[in-house]
């Protein structure tokens, strides 16, 4: 990652700012990167696409300098040698990628993100009905074979927020990503 960095100062000096694609705009792949360009002082490129797959493609035919992706899509082209994996953004190392470092590590820890899944009800839905769903996830994701489903991907199983706590989680993150958004200039369609 420091190389990294590195370089984009370089290629920034000489006005040739190094790109990064994502799949789509808005997207945490998207916003990564702008917490990155913050937490650096670098600017960098969006290129975005209509999908993972298709930035991957480009970023490993040399097309694309670099992407933020998720670690299951990633791994197969690290392992292979096609891609060289910089830096992992959660707060600890991956049990698939445990040589990359975090970017923490790299001196960076505001460019720290991570991606979370929630279960989303209608608002209007009743707390009876959000009690069951919620009872109905906790003992599905108990379960030994979809935890370690999730830890084939590279995704860690965390139940110990009640919808409550959840729906306040989530009130913190729109103010963090907006506030991301909004440093960085970022447009997202």
């Amino acid at each position: 990652m420091k190389e990294l960095v590195a370089l984009a100062k370089q290629q920034n000096a000489e006005g040739r700012p190094l790109s990064f694609g994502s799949g789509g705009s808005g997207t945490t792949a998207h916003l990564s990167a702008e917490a990155l360009k913050r937490a650096a002082g670098i600017n960098m490129v969006h290129i975005p696409y209509r999908g993972t797959s298709q930035a991957m493609t480009d970023v490993l035919t040399g097309r694309v300098d670099m992407m933020f992706a998720p670690i299951v899509v990633a791994l197969p082209h690290i392992q292979s040698g096609a891609l060289r994996g910089l830096s992992i953004t959660s707060p600890d190392r991956s049990p698939l990628l445990p040589e990359v470092p975090t970017v923490r590590e790299a001196g960076l820890p505001e460019a720290e993100t991570e991606v979370w899944i929630g279960l989303f009800a209608p608002a209007r839905t009743l707390e009876a009905v959000i009690g069951t769903l919620y009872d109905g996830l906790v003992r599905a994701l108990k379960m030994p074979a979809v935890r370690e489903g999730f830890a084939k991907e590279g995704s860690d199983v965390v139940i110990d927020a009640s919808p409550a706590v959840f729906s306040r989680f989530v009130d913190e993150e729109i103010a963090t990503w907006a506030k991301v958004v909004q440093q960085s200039g970022a447009t997202i369609e």
